[in-house]
């Protein structure tokens, strides 16, 4: 089937007359099979090679996180003034999105600002995973016996909660209940990663701790939450 290209390529089978037509998303994954073989010829470690392809894949789409985070964050910002706003016309809905949309033109922010750069990363997101889950690397990294085979000691799940509380305290800062969801969401995740090959885990890891450290270089930059105003 489908996800059989990443192993069926890997043993040299793939261009077998009638085997396989990849699409789109397909022929993605055959040029980061090969830049990842690419990397590994250059530093002979399957897991330095993840990290490498991890930072290329985190370099390219800096500029669409560095929106979606200044989105995020603007919209924080006008957290107070959207609360007071709910109250005053929390029997009035029509009143309210006026009020809301008003706001939003008078602060120059799009609320749905954050949401495109977050569309066009998914298709990116989902041809790595699939060609970490499927890679056959037969090679062990650090304290890792095989990045093929779930981390025996957990640590890569637990260094995936650490980094996941610091991404969601970014992500929601200013809105304690978002947090608490974002939390529940991802340790409920966790049951399903922790069966998964390390090799994947360890690319959630890198490509968490970058977009933390893009976070808190945003965050460094914006003014102090302003002080609710009665509108």
């Amino acid at each position: 089937g489908p996800n059989e290209l990443v192993r069926f390529n890997q043993e040299g089978y793939a261009d077998l007359p009638g085997l396989f037509r990849p699409n789109i998303l397909g022929r993605l994954s055959l040029g980061l099979i090969w830049l990842l073989v690419w990397i590994h010829g250059v530093v002979p470690s399957w897991g330095l090679s993840i990290i490498i392809l991890t930072l290329i894949f985190r370099i390219l789409i800096w500029p669409l996180i560095n929106t979606q985070t200044k989105s995020m964050f603007a919209m924080q910002q006008l957290q107070p003034k959207i609360q007071a706003l709910q109250k005053k016309y929390k029997d009035d809905r029509e009143k309210l999105a006026q009020e809301q949309m008003k706001l939003y033109k008078e602060e120059g922010v799009n609320p749905a600002g954050g949401c495109l750069p977050m569309l066009l990363q998914m298709p990116l997101f989902i041809i790595l995973w699939r060609v970490f889950v499927n890679f056959e690397f037969n090679e062990g990294f650090l304290w890792l016996p095989d990045l093929g085979t779930p981390d025996p000691w957990y640590i890569l799940p637990i260094l995936y909660v650490g980094v996941m509380l610091l991404q969601s305290y970014f992500s929601t800062k200013g809105n304690p209940g978002m947090l608490r969801q974002q939390i529940f969401i991802n340790l409920v995740f966790v049951f399903i990663i922790v069966n998964f090959p390390a090799g994947v885990i360890l690319y959630f890891v890198v490509s968490m701790l970058v977009q933390v450290f893009q976070y808190w270089l945003i965050s460094r930059q914006q003014p102090a939450k302003p002080a609710l105003t009665a509108r």
